[in-house]
């Protein structure tokens, strides 16, 4: 998807994630342990496996007399433990994820647990800002007074509910609870570039600044599982509208970052990725503003334009800082929305000095009529 603002093209892509079916065992009389793997590839591909050194919050609701979730909702069996992985030789991929405190399976080929996790995507759980977590025994998980702006960078992830489960599965990598996240936030990245080398015309572009103005920034989530139909579980949740706006900067250089006609990758290019401040924003509707100006639901854009006049030493050089303004809902026309990742790039070009030369026409003049005898 392509849209062409007054200073640069931005390309918009979509990654969305398909929702896989987890298989139930039979296996009993064994250690719960976890089988993780975050979603974080297009439809149709294998997720990809998640960071050994990361942990994730699991709860579990036990089952009895063969009864069904999400039809009944079952009383808790683990309450918001902590799991992480641990080296073990003779398990399924040479590890296992367990909690600190260990748990098994229900005996009962009668008795089941459903299963309900969330994680930050990194070795810690906690979360910041006044932000609380719950989870329902028949919705799941819920996240009240989320702000991404304390919460800065956090890739937020819920797992799809393992439900009416019996025993430890083999289905991504390791034996244990099919646990497959999804990302819960919107994953933005901004490229630059020029439409063509400036270089030769004495003319370096600097990159200072990218800033969703007023941008929502604290809302709350709900899993909702069972809310779309009792036998389908609902893999993407839904974000509340948001209770606060705030500026969130993208990017944010103290000394500008030159870049050139090539695709400059902020994230990852080396003397830009330290400025890129902010990723991961709250899932919202953008209203259409007029670009042009700073006002919630723009986005400002800041550079710099070196100018050196002559290659001798002491050539003069000229800097101009220049400011604009795109409008958001431009950029993402369908809001941004849970699981996507945007790749904006953004182009940026002069308008060329040229002449427009014309000779005005001579101006008859009648001459004085002299005889000369």
């Amino acid at each position: 998807m392509k849209k062409v603002f007054l200073i640069a093209a931005a390309v918009v892509a979509f990654a969305a994630c398909s929702k896989n079916e987890v298989l139930p065992s039979s296996s009993i009389n064994n250690e719960i342990s976890f089988n993780v793997a975050p979603r974080t590839k297009a439809p149709a591909s294998d997720p990809s496996a998640f960071g050994v050194n990361n942990h994730f919050i699991s709860y579990a609701y036990f089952l009895t007399d063969d009864k069904k979730w999400p039809t009944n909702a079952g009383s808790i069996y683990i309450n918001g433990a902590e799991v992480s992985s641990h080296v073990d030789a003779s398990a399924t991929g040479g590890r296992v994820w367990k909690a600190a405190n260990s748990y098994y399976w229900p005996k009962s080929e009668k008795s089941s647990l459903t299963f309900f996790a969330w994680s930050k995507n990194t070795g810690e759980c906690g979360l910041a800002g006044g932000a609380t977590v719950s989870c329902d025994p028949q919705k799941g998980i819920a996240f009240k007074g989320y702000d991404v702006t304390s919460n800065m960078n956090v890739d937020l992830l819920v797992a799809d509910v393992a439900a009416n489960k019996h025993g430890n599965e083999k289905l991504y990598t390791y034996s244990g609870v099919p646990t497959l996240f999804r990302h819960k936030l919107s994953y933005v990245i901004f490229k630059v570039r020029t439409d063509k080398d400036y270089t030769t015309a004495g003319k370096e572009f600097a990159l200072k600044s990218i800033k969703f103005v007023d941008l929502g920034s604290k809302a709350s989530y709900d899993q909702k599982a069972n809310d779309v139909n009792a036998s389908v579980y609902n893999t993407v949740g839904e974000w509340a509208t948001p209770t606060a706006k705030d500026d969130q900067f993208y990017f944010n250089a103290t000394t500008p970052v030159v870049f050139k006609n090539a695709d400059f990758v902020l994230e990852t290019e080396a003397t830009a990725k330290t400025s890129v401040k902010q990723k991961y924003y709250l899932p919202q509707a953008l209203t259409a503003v007029t670009p042009g100006a700073s006002v919630p639901g723009s986005i400002e854009i800041v550079y710099t334009i070196k100018t050196t006049e002559g290659t001798t030493e002491g050539a003069a050089v000229s800097t101009e800082t220049v400011t604009r303004y795109i409008s958001a809902k431009s950029m993402f026309p369908d809001d941004l929305k849970i699981n996507k990742k945007y790749t904006c790039t953004l182009t940026f070009s002069l308008d060329e000095i040229t002449w427009d030369p014309a000779v005005q026409d001579w101006e008859n003049v009648d001459a004085a009529d002299i005889t000369i005898q």
